[in-house]
């Protein structure tokens, strides 16, 4: 019987062989609609593309008027 032990360390060897990479998005902001007059934000659609293709969001930061969204997926 395999201990606990052995099973975590063969799954942080292979969580350390994986390999990334990494995108920006700084044109998150121009996904707004206009509802009632008011510019209303409509990301959904701007982040099932980028999930669509295998990117994960791993965050969104503020800068100036614009958003920019970062981005990671798995290498093959």
């Amino acid at each position: 019987m395999e201990s606990n032990n052995s099973r975590y360390s063969d799954l942080l060897v292979e969580v350390q062989k994986q390999k990334w990479e990494y995108a920006t998005e700084v044109g998150l902001s121009d996904y707004t609609q206009i509802y009632h007059g008011r510019k209303v934000p409509n990301y959904d659609y701007a982040l099932a593309l980028w999930g669509r293709n295998g990117w994960e969001l791993i965050s969104i930061i503020p800068q100036n008027d614009r958003l920019i969204a970062f981005f990671k997926r798995p290498t093959a």
